[in-house]
């Protein structure tokens, strides 16, 4: 049976010199510690590089990664751990999700994708029962994700810039990718390319031509920008004009960076990197290269990552499709670094796609007037039924004002995460969850409203779903609001 479902372990490292404080929390419980360790110690940079080798060893990699682990799972960090692996264990249902939120940038640059349990020789990162994610939680530099989308088909533009030096071979990637793809059935996604000697105005356009849900990009890059062109010229686009042209491009889930260095952390100051920069746009899962990566990794990890995220058995779950791409490069070649060099940033839960259920149809906006207004009451004529006037139906009313309190509610809480107490900020991010949640009831309510008539039961269960929903909500919230007045 496969593990769609996940218990966080999270792993927060705060300070600005070492030794760093650690708080750990799982489900109800937590634990404290110290971390010794970051990137401005030589051994670690010795470390580094031997990993930026084609093929540095698998005794190499297993050593980093053991190191990584000895140093934060000890005291009362490891019975923690152990607590959380004895569930493991005994859960078919339920996985856990090891959650990094590294605050200092010499401790986020360290190699924790390769983060191995010498214990039971398992390398973190490509178990999908436990998938590694980096998350951001600080409310000061990364507010709240986008809404998930609904149904298929996936979008997916792959912009590939044409490369002055002539080192990438765009051309074969694109193909490879594209042939690997054609496994997938066509209803699962859509792929569409952008090439030549394009500028971020023309990305955002063919961004919002196809309302893409994936952007993947095929370049070169740096931690602080991406190669395109502008007015024919090659240039680097700053993270900064890389942000604000995705905050202009709402429907974008998920973006790939496959240029090297895309996600490496470099310099003292947070959030100046392209990756954490997308992840401030809105989206809810980012993906970068924390160094070079041979095409041949960078091809396959895509193959494998759509195929899991479009038609993998957890399909929408990013965590689950990373980490079965993550496994599948580890057990093509365990010498090589190029499972470990993808690290994913993501918000909330990782489901980047809320599918319909086995009962529910699936709505595809590439079908004619799928959504245009008046259609179920054209349906309905067709059938002879009578004719519903949408403004003077109560359940759609009371579903706009759902809709309308939701949006004032998201300001409004956004208030209290710094007065919150530390050990009571799981209810804040338990809240954005389930509005997370709640936002993707209302985009299917809507869709199932512009549909033929004859759903009642369907119609009334999800507007049910609606209001206990925003029942919790309405509780939690006022949770928030005691702790944090």
């Amino acid at each position: 049976m496969p593990i769609c479902h996940y218990n966080n372990f999270t792993i927060t490292i705060l300070g600005d010199s070492p030794p760093y404080p650690v708080h750990c929390a799982y489900r109800e419980h937590t634990a404290e510690g110290l971390f010794a360790q970051d990137m401005n110690v030589t051994a670690w940079q010795e470390v580094r590089a031997a990993i930026s080798q084609d093929e540095p060893g698998e005794a190499l990699l297993i050593e980093a990664g053991s190191a990584l682990f000895s140093e934060i799972f000890y005291g009362d960090v490891r019975d923690l751990w152990l607590r959380a692996r004895s569930d493991l264990e005994n859960d078919d249902e339920r996985g856990v999700r090891i959650c990094l939120a590294l605050s200092p940038p010499a401790v986020a640059a360290l190699p924790w994708e390769y983060l191995y349990d010498p214990h039971r020789n398992t390398a973190f990162a490509t178990q999908t029962r436990t998938p590694l994610v980096r998350v951001e939680r600080a409310y000061r530099h990364v507010g709240a994700g986008r809404a998930q989308a609904t149904g298929f088909p996936l979008r997916l533009l792959i912009a590939a810039p044409d490369d002055p030096d002539g080192v990438i071979d765009a051309e074969t990637e694109i193909a490879r990718v594209e042939d690997a793809l054609q496994a997938l059935p066509p209803a699962r996604l859509v792929v569409r390319t952008l090439r030549g000697r394009f500028d971020m105005l023309d990305l955002r356009q063919a961004l919002a031509d196809q309302q893409s849900d994936i952007l993947h990009v095929i370049t070169h890059g740096r931690d602080d920008g991406l190669a395109l062109w502008r007015d024919g010229e090659p240039i680097v686009a700053s993270s900064g004009s890389l942000r604000a042209m995705m905050e202009q491009t709402p429907s974008v889930r998920l973006a790939l960076l496959n240029a090297c260095r895309s996600g490496e952390i470099a310099g003292p100051i947070p959030f100046t990197t392209v990756a954490q920069q997308l992840l401030q746009a809105g989206l809810p899962a980012v993906i970068a290269m924390q160094s070079d990566i041979l095409d041949e990794d960078a091809i396959a990890f895509s193959r494998y990552l759509y195929a899991a995220l479009a038609a993998g058995p957890c399909p929408g779950r990013i965590g689950y499709a990373v980490a079965a791409a993550r496994g599948a490069l580890y057990v093509r070649n365990p010498d090589g670094p190029g499972y470990g060099i993808p690290v994913l940033w993501q918000q909330g839960d990782g489901r980047l796609f809320t599918l319909p259920t086995d009962d529910e149809p699936v709505y595809s906006q590439d079908k004619p007037n799928a959504f245009e207004p008046g259609r179920k009451i054209a349906e309905a004529q067709e059938d002879g039924d009578p004719v519903p006037d949408p403004a003077e139906d109560p359940v759609e009313i009371a579903v706009d004002e759902v809709a309308a309190w939701l949006a004032q509610e998201q300001e409004a809480i956004g208030e209290f995460a710094h007065p919150l107490p530390s050990d009571r900020r799981f209810l804040l991010d338990r809240w954005r969850k389930d509005a997370s949640e709640l936002q993707a009831l209302l985009i299917q309510w809507r869709a199932i409203s512009q549909t033929a008539a004859g759903k009642g039961d369907l119609r009334q269960a999800k507007y049910q779903r609606i209001k206990n929903m925003q029942a919790n909500l309405t509780e939690l919230a006022g949770k928030i609001r005691l702790l944090g007045g």
